[in-house]
């Protein structure tokens, strides 16, 4: 499969569940690259750890059965942005593409103004995205792997209920 044709996957379903208005945009660094047993992983395809991870949160919150999930993160206003390109990751590319993604992701919040960013990321590269972001209200969560799936799930019920206690997000469904 190209990888053109691979982003152009990828892009449609993002645009699949993009809400009206952005209330809590969640920013990674990159969708995972092609695979030789899957042809899409994507967050939005409902094959990723941060998916699962993600919404396991949602659930315990807000009790959403899993097949109702994204289109329940898309009616609370909810959207997943990354950085870079599928297979991309920080260390991987240069400062002038670095900056780049980081000039992008700024005009895209600027154009979006959502009431909250959730920064899914390893901590030295989300203090970057937060110094960027600077004037907005950013909270990070460190990417959820294997060994740190719970930490990222109980962070991520902390920053929903604070967004529900600050009237981001409704207390119910």
């Amino acid at each position: 499969m190209c990888e053109k044709r691979y982003e152009d996957i990828i892009e449609d379903l993002r645009e699949k569940y993009r809400p009206k208005e952005i209330r809590v945009l969640f920013v990674a660094e990159s969708p995972p690259k092609p695979s030789d047993t899957q042809e899409v992983r994507f967050f939005y395809n409902k094959n990723t750890v941060l998916y699962y991870a993600t919404f396991i949160a949602f659930h315990r919150v807000y009790s959403i059965k899993e097949e109702e999930f994204l289109t329940m993160f898309q009616k609370l206003g909810c959207y997943l942005y990354d950085l870079l390109p599928a297979g991309r990751s920080w260390r991987g590319v240069g400062v002038d593409e670095r900056n780049r993604a980081l000039d992008k992701l700024s005009r895209f919040v600027r154009g979006n103004k959502p009431r909250l960013i959730v920064v899914v990321f390893k901590s030295r590269i989300a203090r970057v995205i937060e110094k960027k972001l600077k004037d907005y209200n950013v909270k990070s969560l460190y990417f959820p792997t294997q060994r740190n799936i719970d930490k990222y799930v109980e962070g991520l019920e902390e920053v929903l209920s604070d967004a529900i206690a600050n009237n981001i997000l409704p207390r119910t469904l």
